[in-house]
């Protein structure tokens, strides 16, 4: 095997994450899978199966315990890691799911869509918590900060492709981008 070259997806990879706790990577594809893998090996440890469409996000939860994926299916999904159940079906986007962040004390997962919104979920319940407006195009990634506590007073940052808007509760507005897909905080 090559060094670092994970072979399984049968379509482009459009997210990574690596599990907070252990050595484990989680892949999502354009072939509708999450793969997990053992990141020192580089051996395959299980296939989650269950979009119907291309796994654009995929993110630990901060006990590695879950991972929770977004697709374009419309729907974020929450999955066991041990088991590779899944959990829950999240339901409410109405277009695709780009993104998912867990909040630092997982108990709320966000998830930015093309839809124009950010919506929050409550982890244990799956009952959605929020819906946050305000972009004027497609939501393209989400990211709580690291440091404010608790969840509700926690800065997020948005990155929307198509007239980037400063929504009320967002913390940047950053302009000169023709596109963004990603946004990452430091600690």
């Amino acid at each position: 095997m090559q060094r670092g070259l994970l072979k399984g997806h049968t379509d482009e990879v459009r997210s990574v994450s690596y599990s907070p706790v252990d050595q484990t990577l989680a892949s999502a594809g354009a072939d509708k899978t999450i793969r997990l893998w053992d990141a020192n090996t580089g051996h395959p440890l299980r296939v989650l199966n269950g979009h119907s469409e291309v796994v654009m996000s995929v993110m630990y939860s901060p006990d590695g315990q879950a991972l929770a994926s977004a697709s374009n299916d419309d729907t974020v999904r929450i999955w066991d890691v041990k088991t590779g159940r899944e959990l829950r079906v999240l339901k409410g986007h109405t277009n695709m799911v780009f993104s998912v962040c867990y909040s630092p004390d997982g108990q709320v997962l966000a998830s930015a869509s093309a839809d124009k919104t950010v919506r929050l979920w409550d982890v244990k319940t799956g009952i959605q918590l929020r819906v946050l407006k305000g972009h004027n195009g497609e939501v393209g990634s989400i990211r709580f900060s690291p440091t404010a506590k608790p969840w509700r007073r926690r800065v997020m940052i948005t990155l929307s492709e198509f007239g980037m808007q400063r929504p009320a509760w967002s913390c940047a507005l950053l302009k000169g981008h023709t596109s963004i897909t990603s946004v990452s905080l430091r600690t």
